[in-house]
């Protein structure tokens, strides 16, 4: 039904999609225009992707993070090497993080983290273990005393959230001509 959906939209073209329609399987999927807006709102009609993602050169990754201000590059990084979203970076925690001996037993340059994940799935996840020690040197030495147990807190002691980490990148974006996203 995708394909056949995209070949007839116009939107994906594809072999199967061409085959279906040829063949006159035109009523396998109802089309949304003789339906109006019904068919959307059940869920019956694909989403239509406005924008596409797009990929960023090692050389705008290094002048975005250049640009970025302590603690947001870290969780810039955090959110690069481990392909964590922007809530689940914004919601580590300090108990989270590996310990020195932790750092010191492992012998191919990865730590495993429990992470909570989208859809509440409890996952695995590998940092490098530079990030891990930067971001227990960051910890020690540049957080803000807070009792809080997130790692990346702000001044006042409040977690960042993920509108501010979203709206850092961006500024930091618009400054090099990106029109990359963190997401």
């Amino acid at each position: 039904v995708f394909h056949q959906w995209g070949q007839r939209s116009g939107t994906m073209s594809s072999p199967l999609g061409c085959w279906l329609l040829d063949r006159g399987q035109q009523n396998l999927m109802p089309d949304p225009r003789r339906y109006g807006r019904s068919i959307k709102r059940l869920g019956l009609a694909p989403a239509v992707i406005s924008r596409l993602p797009c990929i960023i050169s090692r050389e705008e990754v290094y002048r975005l993070f250049a640009l970025a201000p302590m603690p947001y590059r870290l969780m810039f990084r955090w959110s690069l090497a481990t392909g964590m979203r922007r809530f689940e970076v914004c919601d580590l925690r300090l108990d989270q993080l590996p310990s020195a001996e932790d750092v010191g037993r492992t012998d191919d340059g990865l730590l495993c983290l429990d992470q909570l994940r989208k859809g509440s799935r409890q996952c695995r996840l590998y940092a490098p273990i530079a990030l891990v020690e930067e971001t227990n040197w960051y910890v020690l030495v540049d957080r803000p005393q807070s009792s809080a147990p997130e790692i990346f807190i702000n001044r006042d002691g409040a977690p960042i959230s993920r509108h501010r980490l979203t709206s850092v990148f961006r500024n930091c974006a618009d400054q090099i001509g990106s029109k990359a996203t963190l997401h």
